[in-house]
């Protein structure tokens, strides 16, 4: 293959290219060509000024009267401009200054009537007489203003949101915001045809500046061609969000994208039995609960991952997916398998890897030439995603033509889970890298010489359509691996995982930051949503709930068969998608946002639903005002929490919330109104978005009607909310049409004060017509009971508070220290408190007006940790097995010895079996068959007694040993020492899937001094 000179960054010349450099200096040398005036054009929006002089921009916005980008500069700065009408091919007329440059290179600002962004692009021009090979090239820049202090001042970017100067670089886009008025600019890469967008934030002279790259790798421009640059997206908003969302709306229309219908359904992958590919024996099982249960709910698909294809296990799964392994999962065959799934009227979905392969396979011993090679001319190679198929290879295109083609229409698959899919760019894999990183984009060779990265990706995203046919759900995975396939498949696929595998705890931390994307640009796929029954109810709602109510794919991986049912509800709660754009609040104040805003205005009525989620381990206080949330101006609004099932008390201008670890509230909220009004129901998360098709007041008749989507024997019910007061009515009936009626629905209701609940049943899935007559009556509310039966229980590092359920609308909590909690229910977890302090707690119940009753008190002392009850012993001791992997930090450790040399002893115990550690200490096993347990005592040993630098905190890891998952926290000990607790003990469920424990010993962040410790009686328990 020819080598041609490569032009990195920042117009740096090659040193193998004399002509280009020539050229280089000379235009870098020339000073700009005189100019007696400013060019200047303006729309609605904004105000673009070019001095030819100083060859700088600078852009006013008008609405707001702020100059929000100033010294704005090229790279090229030197050439002639003009103001000239232009037609954009997807935007229509425009105004621009366009200035070129006298090596023929272009640079154009566009101002377009109806976008609420200046944009640039250009086009590099090859005035040499030989190839010229470009790898990054730098196109614009600007000083950005949000009117704060630079202290005060925050990037969203694909790598998080932080501060300006310690922003590594976002892929695609970035916004520089003030958080506390979210005014802000929006900077994104509308097209990536060819290059990777990316916009970084250098702080220079105490200013943001804005600068916006692209990489090509090898972007090869013929002696006196041009090549178009990507397009760049500017603009200053008042609320840096829905600048957000207007970059992902810019996308969608120069890509003309229209997204399918969202998809629920189910992954085999993470399965606590039979994980991985599940099998053709135990698959049947999942899809007959699936299509049972969770069918008549909206739940679409069922998808077969990783080890039903054949090839050699080497550098990641094997990567030969022309045919199914015989003595596999499948050995009936994968058409078999979508067959199977099919008849349950659910559609069959597989994983496979399109663009990967493996050289050293034998299957791939005589198509060598199928892959791209690197600088030395071997097969580029990439950890974990194997060999990279080259996309501008015809051969290379066919072969991945057959596969797609056999496994849509001779399999029947319609769902595509493609895993690897940076292989497409043939860049190195650096998982996870959601900030910038450098890649070595440009170090691989392709077939086809005049293709770049980006183009072999999007040319191999569009064979896999082609050949796959419009009606495939394409589902990319994920970006985390190589961010490159982040703007780089734009336009191309259905849905792209936005972050790595979690591993059980949802992606709400890159599904939070990249929540534009979502329903605009594709769906965005935060992994998959577990309720399994080893989490905490709560840890299960949070996950689910945060996946509906954001929009996001919804897709579970639970061995279904042995789900408890209240955890298959939660499912049911959640799905369909409801396919509105959801907002998160304070994503601009938290890395992973707590509270999101989902509105519906479809309809004759608006409904708000507003999300409020804990991510931590410690009860979280939540006050926000209703204008901040976004909420329709209202002297009061009234609520109903989902998950609590009740009805939330009026409230003014602020919401608040005390929220357990690790759990949310769903609130459906609606101003105070003179008339009855449907506030929620029981049938999604979401409280009539997705059920309620229509709802109006009849005021001659006092009738409040409407239509209900209801499914078959599921009892659905309508909480109604009424004014109270002289002037307010008492429900008399519920009305249903004749031929709901016919059909055997029935409907019950009661009614509690101004609290009524409607419950509908139907043997059938129908949408239910019904009206509630209402009467003229006088509504009072019953003062609350005084709260009885008040006990306050320390159990750890937490206080349990119960009493007697006093019907009251809310509960208020003080603490003695001036900490305040509220919750609906008759008990509550504080998690704040400190290890050995008494507290006082007074509970006060408060009514539907805000009475208050007389309050209860309660006193406790915190406790201590207690140390967990002793595990059996083991069926088979870690001693007795040799570790893949040891590191200590310091000593060698001997089986059955503690790291000093001595026995093992804790509190006073001598143990025959077990390891000894010293932090920070490492030790893998392989986890021998049939096993389901790991156990083991742990702690300081009694060597160390009197040391007082001796702190230790032990953990426990499952690992699939899969590159895209990784290793999953099980059990961690609190902090070990003489000042809290010295031993503590582990009782592990291991799932099947986890081939390694990694078992962890850190010195608790205070060095490593005195810190012998043990693993005692450790080993796993089988066959139980």
């Amino acid at each position: 293959m020819a080598n041609y000179p490569v032009e990195t960054a920042f117009l740096q010349s090659s040193p193998v290219n004399k002509t280009l450099s020539i050229i280089l200096a000379a235009v870098l040398l020339t000073p700009a060509l005189p100019a007696n005036e400013k060019l200047k054009m303006e729309n609605a929006l904004y105000a673009v000024e070019y001095d030819a002089v100083a060859t700088e921009f600078s852009i006013f916005h008008k609405p707001s009267g702020r100059e929000f980008a100033t010294h704005g500069k090229f790279e090229n700065r030197s050439g002639t401009a003009s103001v000239k009408p232009v037609t954009d091919p997807t935007f229509g007329a425009a105004q621009s200054i366009e200035i070129v440059r006298s090596d023929g290179n272009r640079d154009t600002i566009l101002l377009c009537p109806n976008l609420p962004f200046v944009l640039f692009r250009g086009s590099l021009h090859n005035a040499s007489a030989e190839p010229v090979v470009r790898n990054k090239v730098r196109t614009v820049s600007a000083v950005v203003e949000t009117g704060v202090v630079l202290s005060e001042v925050r990037t969203l970017g694909t790598g998080g949101l932080l501060a300006p100067d310690k922003n590594p670089g976002s892929y695609a886009f970035l916004s520089v915001a003030d958080p506390a008025t979210r005014n802000g600019v929006v900077g994104g890469w509308i097209t990536h045809e060819r290059g990777s967008g990316v916009v970084f934030s250098p702080v220079q002279d105490g200013a943001v500046r804005l600068q916006a790259q692209i990489d090509y790798g090898r972007l090869r421009i013929k002696p006196g061609a041009d090549a178009a640059t990507e397009t760049f997206a500017l603009g200053w908003f008042d609320d840096a969000r829905l600048g957000l969302e207007a970059y992902a709306d810019a996308i969608a229309k120069v890509y003309a994208i229209k997204l399918p219908l969202q998809k629920a359904g189910f992954s085999t992958w993470y399965m606590e039995k039979h994980g991985g590919a599940c099998d053709e024996v135990h698959l049947p099982e999942v899809s007959a609960l699936a299509a049972k249960e969770l069918k008549p709910f909206g739940f679409d698909f069922i998808q077969i991952d990783d080890l039903w294809q054949v090839g050699i296990k080497d550098n990641g799964p094997k990567k030969n997916f022309t045919t199914y392994a015989p003595k596999g999962p499948y050995p009936s065959g994968m058409k078999k398998a979508a067959d199977n799934i099919s008849q349950f009227g659910l559609v069959p979905g597989i994983w496979f890897m399109p663009f990967a392969g493996n050289y050293k396979d034998p299957y791939f011993k005589d198509h060598q030439d199928w892959f791209v090679k690197n600088a030395e001319g071997k097969p580029y190679d990439t950890v974990w995603g194997g060999t990279c198929l080259d996309m501008t290879n015809p051969a290379a295109q066919e072969h991945v033509r057959g596969i797609v083609q056999r496994i849509a229409h001779d399999w029947g698959y319609r769902l595509f889970k493609m895993d690897g899919y940076w292989t497409g760019s043939a860049t190195k894999q650096i998982y996870v890298n959601d900030g910038y990183k450098e890649d070595g984009m440009g170090d691989a060779e392709f077939f086809n010489p005049d293709k770049t990265n980006i183009e072999a990706l999007r040319d191999g995203t569009k064979l896999v359509r082609q050949a796959a046919g419009p009606d495939v759900f394409l589902l990319g995975c994920c970006v985390s691996q190589n961010m490159r396939s982040f703007g780089g498949t734009f336009g191309l696929l259905n849905a792209m995982r936005v972050g790595p595998d979690t591993g059980g705890n949802i992606g709400s931390l890159q599904g939070s930051r990249l929540w534009f994307l979502n329903g605009r640009v594709w769906w965005n796929d935060p992994d998959c949503v577990f309720v399994r029954k080893s989490m905490t109810l709560d840890r299960a709602r949070l996950n689910a709930t945060w996946t509906a109510i954001s929009g996001q794919l919804f897709y579970t991986s639970d061995w279904m068969p042995e789900t408890p049912a209240e955890r298959l509800d939660i499912v049911k709660r959640c799905i369909p998608a409801h396919g509105l754009p959801a907002r998160p609040v304070d994503v601009f104040e938290s890395s992973v946002a707590k509270v999101w805003l989902l509105t519906d205005t479809r309809q004759t009525v608006r409904r708000d639903v507003v999300a409020l989620y804990n991510w931590s381990d410690k009860t979280d206080n939540l006050s926000l005002k209703t204008d901040r949330i976004g909420l329709p101006p209202a002297p009061e609004y009234v609520a109903f929490d989902f998950w609590a099932d009740q009805f939330v008390a009026p409230f003014r201008d602020t919401i608040t919330a005390s929220l357990p670890a690790n759990s949310c509230r769903i609130l459906a909220v609606r101003p105070v109104s003179t008339v009855p009004q449907l506030l929620s129901t029981s049938r999604h998360v979401t409280q009539g978005i997705v059920d309620v098709t229509d709802e109006r007041w009849d005021e001659a008749r006092s009738v409040l009607c409407g239509v209900s989507k209801v499914v078959a024997n599921d009892r659905y019910e309508l909480r109604i909310v009424l004014p109270v007061g002289e002037k307010s009515w008492r429900s008399a009936e519920v009305i249903l049409s004749a031929s709901d009626t016919a059909a055997g629905v029935k409907a019950t209701f009661q009614q509690d004060g101004p609290k009524l609940r409607v419950a509908l049943n139907s043997p059938t899935s129908r949408e239910v017509k019904w009206a509630l007559r209402f009467e003229p009556a006088k509504i009072e509310v019953t003062p609350p009971a005084p709260v009885t039966e008040l006990r306050a229980e320390a159990i750890s590092k937490h206080v349990n508070l119960t009493w007697a359920d006093a019907r009251a609308d809310t509960y208020r909590i003080e603490r003695n220290d001036g900490v305040v909690f509220h919750t609906l229910q008759n008990a509550f977890t504080d998690s704040t408190v400190q290890s050995g302090t008494r507290y006082t707690y007074r509970v006060t119940a408060l009514g539907w007006d805000g009475a208050a009753a007389s309050p209860a008190t309660a006193q406790t002392t915190s406790k201590g940790l207690e140390r967990p009850i002793t595990p059996p012993a083991p069926t088979i001791h870690l001693s007795d097995l040799t570790p893949t992997r040891l590191l200590n930090g310091w000593g060698k450790p001997v089986a059955n010895k503690s790291i000093g040399g001595g026995p093992l002893r804790l509190d006073g115990q001598t143990y025959a079996k077990g390891i000894g550690a010293h932090a920070n200490a490492l030790a893998v096993y392989s986890i021998p068959d049939k096993s389901t347990r790991f156990v083991s005592l742990v702690g300081i040993d009694d060597s160390q007694k009197k040391d007082p630098r001796s702190s230790v905190v032990f953990q426990v890891y499952g690992d699939v040993k899969e590159m895209g998952e990784p290793p999953v926290l099980l059990a961690e000990s609190p902090v070990l020492s003489d000042r809290s607790i010295r031993t503590w003990a582990f009782n592990v469920e291991l799932n099947t899937r986890y081939k390694e424990l990694r078992l962890v010993m850190t010195d608790a962040g205070d060095g490593i001094n005195g810190d012998h410790a043990d693993w005692a009686n450790a080993g796993f328990i089988t066959g139980q």
